[in-house]
């Protein structure tokens, strides 16, 4: 129940005029008794009763004919199944992320999903505020508008790569309608309801606002889809040298065989095939120095956004090096063994890109060079590091560790295997007293201990290793992971990736203050502002960082494995998540009973006025002198009867 106008009921403070006029003109008429009439005394009494029970009929029916006038100004309405609502703020969450852009049948997701918000929109009135908010786009602006504009906003959305941060996007909407201060609110989410979109959702998340969800019909369709490309294995493609592709398969419910493709400037370069769960390698090459676009693809699915993965990388020459300090037998080994292969070449100082320094010999002439520290096999020369390092402003120092016994690699992040390597004594890697360091540590023993710590500063960047290249030390010398993990040295941590850089679409670019311009796939050129990011990574593609007309470079954006892998969220799942305000709904009928709860209903104040005329007809009837006028007719009447009957009627 509720009213449209309820100022209006201001009015029925009209009630008071009966109750004032009751209370205060009733007196009493001076009785003066006559022993001849007192046998009518007790007709007499009889007949006051009588008129006083009228006239208590007469105020209650005054006052509930005020009461209802009043109430039917105010447009009196009951909830009810009608089209009519309270104004209502109204945040609409339509997930045009990229499995938005799975085909059903011979339509995409994203079709139904608009068509419901539409059915929403009918019955959207011009007093609701409505917000669409696109949960593949988290750069967008969702502004405030009515049910035509959120029909153009609707109407425009199209699916994106993207992934869904649902949880992001509801929260939104939460503020929105919140800070509206409207007096009803409501979310309608339209999504096909992917878990990993929902996870991090709470219901504390939402308050009191009722969460209106779609649950799309039909079984979860299968898919399959390709893997984040890996050039090399991790390591730099050397001009005139072959390399490979990796692509590791996937699929949900799809277990068929699948061919990928490695495409290269418009060109087939390489086929394989093989089963989901499984990783093919495509050979390619070689190439001269220079940057290397392309993508591998498979056979389109009904979900084809995650058929086709971009990549871009630098083919490069063979790095420089520079040894100084000690010889190191195993370490020089390797590196002829990469000079060998073409992969490394030694050189003077003044050219170099790395300096691989046995006991930190030249570090502190490093010059913006790539320093990788070898610490010494004899402890007693840790002093001479120790110092080496600090003159070069490195805030680490080499100590003895406490620990004994073999030990393993507990955390690895390297792009090779060392999964068997083993430990019989190692150094302590410590932060200089004093300092934060920044560093990073991507290899840790299972003592806890760093194995390698890699880190910058204003020099140039270095990398620190917790043992030397020696067998007393490790397996590591005499490994067949020996030769790549200098190859992956060679190309840390400030040497140029093989695998260029790689964005996941919706992530932003950070880009330096030599951009000017990024061109997206699509090939529109956008500014970049002074944020120095470029967020609006919508779609998947090679997106052209741009220094006015000069190509910086290319970068690879690609959707996120989520989108594809993840399964739809079951009606438990969903209850668990958004608790006792989801309303699920599973039909258009459905839907269309389920949303824009606060109906108004039919409006009462038709019957109100014809109860309230009724009243009025009544009231007329019973005011008028009916009995007074039968008692003067009566033959034992008198004129003084008549007087003190007056009187009665006025008491």
């Amino acid at each position: 129940m509720g009213f449209l106008a309820p100022l209006f009921l201001v009015t029925a403070s009209a009630i008071a005029v009966p109750v004032v006029l009751h209370l205060f003109h009733r007196h009493r008429t001076k009785r003066v008794p006559f022993p001849a009439l007192r046998y009518l005394r007790r007709t007499e009494r009889e007949q006051a009763r009588r008129i006083r029970l009228r006239q208590l009929v007469l105020l209650v029916v005054r006052c509930v004919a005020l009461l209802l006038l009043a109430v039917a100004g105010a447009r009196m309405f009951v909830r009810g199944p009608s089209e009519a609502h309270d104004p209502t703020a109204l945040a609409i969450v339509l997930d045009n992320s990229l499995s938005s852009a799975r085909v059903v049948g011979q339509r995409r997701a994203l079709d139904e999903l608009r068509d419901v918000a539409f059915a929403t929109l009918d019955r959207a009135s011009s007093s609701d505020r409505i917000w669409v908010i696109r949960a593949g786009e988290p750069w967008d602006v969702a502004p405030p508008t009515g049910p035509a504009g959120a029909r153009v906003r609707v109407t425009e959305t199209e699916p994106s790569a993207t992934g869904a941060d649902l949880s992001e996007a509801l929260s939104r909407a939460r503020g929105l309608v919140e800070a509206a201060d409207l007096p009803a609110s409501e979310i309608h989410l339209l999504s096909d309801l992917q878990i990993n979109g929902l996870d991090t959702v709470q219901p504390s998340d939402l308050g009191e606002i009722p969460v209106v969800v779609w649950d799309p019909d039909g079984d979860e369709p299968s898919n399959h889809f390709l893997g984040e490309p890996r050039v090399g294995g991790g390591l730099p493609p050397l001009a005139g040298h072959r390399t490979e592709v990796a692509v590791a398969l996937g699929s949900r419910g799809d277990t068929a065989l699948m061919t990928v493709r490695l495409v290269v400037g418009d060109q087939v370069r390489a086929v394989a095939s093989g089963h989901p769960g499984e990783s093919v390698v495509l050979p390619i090459g070689p190439f001269p120095e220079t940057e290397v676009t392309g993508w591998v693809e498979t056979d389109p699915d009904p979900l084809g956004g995650d058929d086709r993965r971009y990549l871009a990388f630098d083919v490069r020459p063979p790095v420089r090096i520079v040894r100084t300090g000690p010889p190191s037998f195993f370490l020089d080994q390797g590196l002829d063994v990469l000079v060998a292969a073409g992969r490394a070449r030694l050189t003077e100082t003044d050219s170099a890109e790395i300096v691989l320094a046995t006991e930190g010999d030249g570090a502190n002439d490093r010059a913006g060079r790539i320093l990788v520290v070898v610490p010494p096999v004899d402890p007693n020369v840790l002093p001479a590091l120790n110092r080496r390092l600090s003159l070069a402003g490195i805030p680490w120092s080499y100590d003895l560790s406490t620990s004994s016994g073999e030990v393993s690699l507990a955390e690895s992040r390297l792009s090779i295997g060392l999964e068997d390597l083993r430990v019989r004594r190692h150094y302590r890697l410590t932060p200089v007293l004093g300092t934060v360091p920044t560093a990073d540590v991507p290899a840790r023993l299972a003592t806890g201990e760093p194995f390698i710590v890699t880190d910058q500063d204003p020099e140039g960047p270095y990398l620190l290793l917790a043992t030397p290249l020696d067998t007393a030390w490790s397996t590591l010398p005499v490994d067949a992971g020996m030769v790549p993990f200098l190859q992956w040295i060679a190309g840390q941590p400030g040497a140029s990736s093989s695998e260029g850089r790689a964005v996941v679409a919706g992530d932003p670019i950070d880009v330096d203050g030599a951009v000017t311009h990024v061109a997206t796939p699509e090939g529109v050129q956008r500014p970049v502002d002074a944020t120095r990011s470029f967020r609006e990574t919508r779609s998947a593609g090679l997106y052209t960082v741009l220094r006015n007309d000069s190509v910086l470079e290319h970068i690879a954006v690609n959707p996120p494995i989520s989108e594809s892998s993840s399964g739809r969220a079951t009606p438990e799942q969903l209850e668990r998540i958004f608790g006792p305000h989801l309303v699920l709904s599973e039909s258009q009928n459905s839907w269309a009973r389920s949303i824009f709860m606060q109906r108004q209903g039919p409006e009462l104040w038709r019957p109100l006025l014809i109860a309230a005329l009724i009243l009025l007809v009544a009231e007329s009837w019973l005011a008028a002198p009916v009995a007074v006028a039968r008692h003067r007719s009566s033959p034992l009447a008198s004129p003084l009867d008549a007087a003190d009957e007056r009187g009665s009627a006025v008491s």
